[in-house]
């Protein structure tokens, strides 16, 4: 992955991380044993959303540059 020192791309990043820890933490919290299995499909959607964002992101920086 590019090192992009866009802000644009920083934000996104930043907000998704802290949603995605937050969330996991109150599942953590309340799950038990035989919620394992869900919480791991549950953090494999949540890594695949987190790829969408990043290109996502990707192209609002593309964006940026082009309209300078």
């Amino acid at each position: 992955m590019h090192e992009l020192g866009s802000d644009c791309f920083k934000v996104h990043e930043y907000l998704f991380m802290h949603f995605f820890y937050a969330l996991l933490y109150f599942l953590l919290k309340k799950c038990t044993q035989n919620d394992a299995l869900f919480i791991n499909s549950y953090k494999l959607q949540i890594q695949q959303t987190f790829m969408v964002r990043k290109w996502r992101a990707f192209g609002c920086t593309a964006r940026e540059n082009l309209s300078k």
